[in-house]
């Protein structure tokens, strides 16, 4: 049970309530409880994803573009919405996101990877050309915006429910799905560029750019 009930068992008293508050407490208690099971699933993605990928860069990198989507969604969910109603079921997204997030970066680091497989079959290089890189970048855009299109707009179409809740829940899920998707396809790919270059090669670049900006 929740706070009362585990009061009222405390001093013997079993606890019977009703009402919108209360049980809206209770049920909000719970579901904030089980966000230590969030903590787990991302610790567990991350070691699917660092097997997969060979790499602790690249498998934070796609665990980190995960994490960002729910305060960015948070927020537009928030300067959208005409109430500033926040329902306790928001809490229940991140156990459906990782998942998704988890698909769309794997996706995009077999596209990368097919990308520099063709490069090394023409000039032996570790770095993808930018034409070959383009071409499996919008494939694979292509086919996570299917998949992450249908979850946003089956998640979004709750927003036309009479429950405040359920409406709240299906206006932020809706915006964790589409920053996912666009952290993916920008977070994702510079991670991957950085390390195929070398961490000291991109610093290098990202300076000369610096400078080239601030002083011309």
């Amino acid at each position: 049970g929740g706070y009362w009930d585990a009061e009222g068992a405390r001093v013997g008293v079993r606890v019977l309530h009703a009402g919108g508050g209360v049980s809206e407490d209770e049920a909000a208690a719970l579901v904030l409880g089980d966000l230590k099971f969030a903590a787990g699933a991302f610790a567990l993605v991350f070691v699917c994803v660092l097997a997969y990928v060979r790499s602790w860069w690249t498998a934070a990198n796609a665990v980190l573009g995960v994490a960002l989507a729910f305060p960015s969604a948070f927020f537009f969910a928030r300067v959208t919405a005409d109430s500033p109603f926040v329902s306790f079921l928001n809490a229940l997204v991140p156990f459906v996101l990782i998942g998704i997030g988890c698909d769309d970066a794997m996706v995009m680091c077999d596209a990368f990877k097919a990308s520099v497989g063709d490069a090394k079959q023409k000039n032996a290089s570790r770095l993808p050309s930018e034409e070959a890189f383009a071409a499996r970048f919008a494939s694979a855009a292509k086919a996570m915006l299917a998949t992450s299109l249908t979850t946003a707009v089956a998640f979004g179409s709750n927003v036309f429910s009479y429950i405040p809740p359920v409406r709240a829940l299906g206006a932020y899920a809706a915006a964790a799905v589409a920053a996912n998707y666009a952290l993916v396809l920008t977070l994702l790919p510079a991670a991957l560029l950085i390390r195929a270059k070398g961490f000291r090669a991109s610093a290098r670049v990202a300076a000369a750019a610096a400078r080239g900006t601030l002083f011309g």
